[in-house]
C-alpha cells in the first residue's frame, strides 16, 4: 500500500516579488506561459503556486522535472511510473496530493452558506442534517460534505460532470459515501486548517499523518536556487 502525501502551500508569500520571480524562473516554460496568461494577480499566483508543489513533490521522488505527464481515460493526468497527482486551491491556499494510486484532493475556504445552495447540491438525508444545524457549525460540515463530493468526483476523474446528487455522504468520525445508491469503496482525510476545509479521497492509499506545509520562503528559496 503506497503512502499518499500531501503538499500545501500560501501564495501570500509571493507578495514579495523576488522571491514570485526567482520562482517563476525556474518553471517549465509551459507553466510560465500559463501564468503570464492570467489577466489577475491572484490567479498568476494560484498558478504558481500549483507549479512549486508539483516541482517540489516530484523532486522528493527522484523526478526531475514533470515531462512525462500522460492522461488518462477520462482526460485526468497522471505521470509515467504510475505516479498520480491531483491539484486543489481556494482563497491563498494551494494544495497537492501523491500517491501510487488515484487521488482526488479538494480544498475550500470556510464562507458563509446560503440554505438554497445546500438543497441544490446535496440530497435530502444530507439537507435534513445540515439544515437543523446552528450557522457556524452549519458552515463548517457543508464544507465537509462539498470537500468530500468534489475529492471523490476528482479521483474519478469526472469532475463537476458527475451531478452533485448522485452522491450521498455519510456523516461521521469516518466519511461514507453512496455512489448512485451503491457504497463507494472509497476512504477520505481531513486534515485540519483554520479557516479552509481539505478533504483527499483515495481508493487504497495510507494517508500521511500530516500535510507539509511549505511555508518558508527561504527553504523555497534554496529549493530552487
Amino acid at each position: 500500500m503506497s503512502l499518499l502525501e500531501s503538499y500545501i502551500l500560501d501564495t501570500a508569500m509571493f507578495s514579495d516579488e523576488r522571491l514570485y520571480r526567482l520562482l517563476l524562473a525556474k518553471m517549465p516554460l509551459y507553466r510560465q506561459e500559463k501564468i503570464r496568461n492570467f489577466i489577475f494577480e491572484k490567479d498568476r499566483c494560484l498558478s504558481l503556486g500549483a507549479g512549486v508543489l508539483l516541482a517540489y513533490g516530484l523532486a522528493c521522488r527522484g523526478i526531475p522535472e514533470h515531462r512525462a505527464v500522460q492522461l488518462g481515460d477520462k482526460g485526468k493526468p497522471f505521470l509515467s511510473g504510475r505516479l498520480f497527482y491531483n491539484l486543489s486551491h481556494s482563497g491563498s491556499k494551494v494544495v497537492c496530493s501523491f500517491s501510487q494510486e488515484e487521488v482526488g484532493v479538494d480544498i475550500e475556504q470556510i464562507l458563509p452558506v446560503e440554505d438554497a445552495l445546500i438543497r441544490q447540491v446535496s440530497v435530502a438525508s444530507e439537507q435534513a442534517y445540515l439544515l437543523q444545524l446552528e450557522p457556524e457549525t452549519q458552515m463548517r460540515e457543508f464544507f465537509v460534505l462539498w470537500t468530500a463530493k468534489e475529492s471523490y468526483m476528482k479521483l474519478r476523474g469526472s469532475g463537476l460532470s458527475l451531478p452533485p446528487k448522485q452522491l450521498e455522504l455519510s456523516f461521521g468520525d469516518e466519511l461514507r459515501i453512496r455512489d448512485a445508491g451503491k457504497p463507494a469503496r472509497v476512504r477520505f482525510r481531513q486534515y485540519p486548517l483554520p479557516g479552509y476545509c481539505l478533504t483527499v479521497c483515495s481508493e487504497t492509499a495510507d494517508f500521511a499523518d500530516s500535510i507539509i506545509s511549505l511555508s518558508d520562503p527561504d527553504q523555497l528559496e534554496a529549493m530552487f536556487s
